[in-house]
């Protein structure tokens, strides 16, 4: 099992960073997600300041396992936020561009909490995937290519035993997921990069669940936004959902919230993706 701590880790200094993509975390190649981390990272280690706020990400280009370039640029320094710009290449590739917004902790302000999670079983009452994939006649299709769940237990809510003949539904997906191997230490910026890879791969999922199971496209996001709210390092589940409320002209739109197993709302998030024709697809 990895360590997402550890595999996300960075090395540099003065704005000059590399890391690795490992395969431990891969959704079909290296996962938004995890890129996603990759830039958090980066910007962080370059601000100093301790808490995230948001990240937009553009993804460029599709980047494969090995090592990454990051170039990271103060656009709006400042004691209490600063705005930074990361730039990630591999082998002199555009990779992603990130834009981040980094504060000090304990800052004075209102106060409210309205965000109300639904009300689902909990992770303890699910059956783990492995016993549900036992009796499975045709697994989930992406099963094959989401190879970070090697890595993050996932308890899904719906299931099905035979996902080919799955019907069409709302496009709506939601489960709990859980790093199979606890966090090497405790750091409130990587509590919050751990919500990216679930927030992410809520997209694609959720727009699916609209129609059959053989779709014969893929939709690589475009785009990733992400509001971090708070952090809780005591919950060990994690409960994503995520919503497409549309879906035209090749082009996917999502809406993803994480909570915690006690109920508060951690990071929400959202982003497009560009379909394209799987190879197998018929024309």
């Amino acid at each position: 099992m990895n360590d997402f701590a550890v595999d996300t880790e960075i090395v540099g200094a003065d704005g000059r960073y590399v890391a690795q993509l490992s395969p431990a975390w891969a959704f079909w190649g290296p996962s938004g997600g995890h890129v996603a981390t990759m830039a958090l990272r980066a910007a962080a280690a370059h601000s100093g300041l301790p808490r995230p706020a948001s990240l937009t990400v553009h993804f460029l280009s599709t980047a494969g396992f090995g090592e990454i370039e990051l170039s990271v640029r103060t656009l709006r320094p400042g004691q209490r936020a600063q705005s930074v710009q990361v730039s990630i290449t591999q082998d002199g590739k555009p990779i992603a561009e990130a834009l981040a917004w980094l504060t000090a902790e304990g800052i004075d302000g209102i106060g409210h909490d309205v965000a109300a999670m639904p009300a689902v079983p909990s992770p303890d009452t699910l059956p783990p995937l492995e016993e549900r994939l036992a009796d499975c006649v045709a697994p989930p299709p992406f099963i094959k290519v989401a190879g970070f769940l090697e890595n993050v237990e996932w308890r899904p809510i719906e299931w099905y035993d035979n996902w080919l003949t799955r019907p069409p539904g709302a496009p709506h997906w939601h489960g709990w997921y859980r790093y199979r191997t606890p966090l090497s230490y405790h750091d409130p910026l990587v509590e919050s990069a751990r919500t990216l890879i679930p927030l992410d791969v809520m997209g694609w999922a959720a727009a699916q669940s609209a129609h059959a199971a053989d779709v014969g496209f893929i939709a690589p996001s475009l785009d990733l936004n992400v509001q971090f709210h708070r952090t809780d390092a005591d919950s060990e589940w994690l409960y994503a959902a995520g919503t497409s409320h549309i879906a035209a002209d090749g082009l996917v739109a999502f809406r993803s919230d994480l909570w915690s197993q006690s109920g508060q709302l951690l990071s929400s998030g959202s982003g497009t993706g560009l379909c394209r024709k799987l190879p197998t697809a018929r024309e």
